[in-house]
């Protein structure tokens, strides 16, 4: 009866509520504290995807582009790419 109230969104006192599971019980006991353990590791993706549809529609609009087709932003992300590859080699 006590659950119930708690359940249909009553307020619920220290008294009702249950008491904590021993530690043995309790989800991650045991495994240390503060590690953080993943089950899937991160893929690795290309960082010039991480230039947007958007950003590359900006650059053609200030370069006077009115309609941009849509294989145009692949090629767009290579000779970008290969741009700032050339313009960082020369500063280095």
């Amino acid at each position: 009866m006590v659950g119930n109230f708690a359940r249909r969104g009553g307020k619920v006192f220290s008294s009702q509520r249950a008491p904590p599971s021993p530690p043995s019980q309790r989800k991650g006991a045991g495994r240390g504290k503060g590690i953080i353990r993943r089950r899937h590791f991160r893929v690795a993706k290309d960082t010039i995807l991480g230039i947007t549809k958007g950003d590359l529609r900006r650059l053609a609009r200030r370069g006077g582009v009115k309609r941009i087709s849509a294989s145009v932003y692949g090629t767009a992300r290579v000779y970008l790419r290969d741009y700032l590859r050339d313009v960082c080699s020369i500063i280095v």
